[in-house]
């Protein structure tokens, strides 16, 4: 294991950056828990990819909630517009330059295709489409369609991404997405986001969603349940045989995917035993989730989170 590795976390992917209503580090630490068991070299591909991912999403997230007064400021917008500049093989004035032109060369050395790199541009296009107060996602359809444009898109640009498994990896990532859906459920809610479907929210007898966060009833558990039975195997079926023990365990595996594969796992059955054991309230599984992550950390990284209770700003 590499020493201090989880302490760089959150510096080096700007989990707390540009000064939004979230800190992301512990997040971001909990979701990268197997980074030291690899080589430097594959930790810093990873986490420069993790970079311009936590940017993007960063800025967007400062430029929705908090409204920048002035025109001074770096945006969402001029990510964009930078990145497609560069992308392009074109020079942009912006203060990503570094960031940018590391992952071009990512690009050439890993022969990426144009089709490669849109989708890259759909995870831009969908952290605009998506993150947003008031956002109305229909059916289920819609649902998974937001959930693969958050998170299957940037898991397909992973490095040393299995180009076999590539429908697969996307589907691991709309699974990683909603479990941070449900992890992040009471800070989004309490901010006007809300991703589930309003087909599924009827067909549960749910009206109002942010007083079900708070005090949760019976529908509320039960259709929390039958996402947990029913939508999340369908998922993980859809990503066999990515997910079988003989793929991770073999010498095909990246040993990077392996670690990341079995960390997520891991995370995803800890928030539903959180989620459970909080009785599926939104406000009391924040504390205890973070509790819990708190409990995997070495001593010198638990440390520095002592009195870490949400991702969302108190003082916001």
């Amino acid at each position: 294991m590499l020493p201090n590795k989880l302490e760089a976390i959150p510096e080096t992917l700007g989990s707390s950056e540009v000064g939004t209503q979230t800190d992301d580090s512990l997040k971001d630490i909990d979701s990268l828990l197997w980074l030291p068991e690899i080589s430097e070299r594959e930790a810093t591909e990873w986490l420069t990819f993790l970079r311009w991912v936590r940017l993007a999403d960063r800025y967007l997230e400062r430029d929705i909630f908090q409204k920048p007064p002035h025109n001074s400021l770096y945006t969402f917008r001029d990510f964009v517009v930078d990145w497609h500049k560069i992308r392009h093989g074109k020079v942009a004035d912006t203060p990503h330059a570094t960031l940018f032109n590391r992952l071009r060369q990512r690009w050439k050395k890993e022969r990426m295709t144009e089709g490669d790199l849109q989708i890259w541009d759909l995870y831009l296009e969908s952290l605009e489409k998506y993150v947003r107060p008031g956002l109305i996602i229909v059916d289920m359809r819609g649902y998974e369609r937001a959930l693969y444009g958050l998170s299957g898109t940037f898991f397909q640009g992973f490095p040393l991404a299995p180009k076999k498994y590539h429908e697969q990896i996307g589907v691991l990532g709309m699974l990683d997405q909603f479990f941070n859906n449900l992890r992040d459920l009471y800070e989004d809610i309490s901010r006007g986001i809300s991703y589930f479907p309003v087909t599924l929210l009827e067909e549960f007898g749910i009206q109002k969603i942010e007083e079900q966060v708070t005090n949760p009833d019976e529908k509320w558990i039960k259709l929390t349940q039958y996402l947990l039975t029913s939508f999340v195997p369908s998922l993980k079926s859809r990503a066999d045989p990515m997910l079988s023990l003989d793929w991770i365990n073999s010498r095909e595996c990246p040993y990077s995917w392996r670690c990341m594969i079995q960390n997520n796992l891991r995370r995803y059955g800890r928030i539903t035993h959180v989620l459970n054991e909080s009785g599926y309230n939104g406000e009391k599984f924040s504390p205890a989730y973070w509790d819990a992550v708190r409990a995997d950390l070495p001593p010198e990284t638990r440390s520095k989170f002592l009195t870490f209770t949400r991702t969302l700003k108190l003082e916001m």
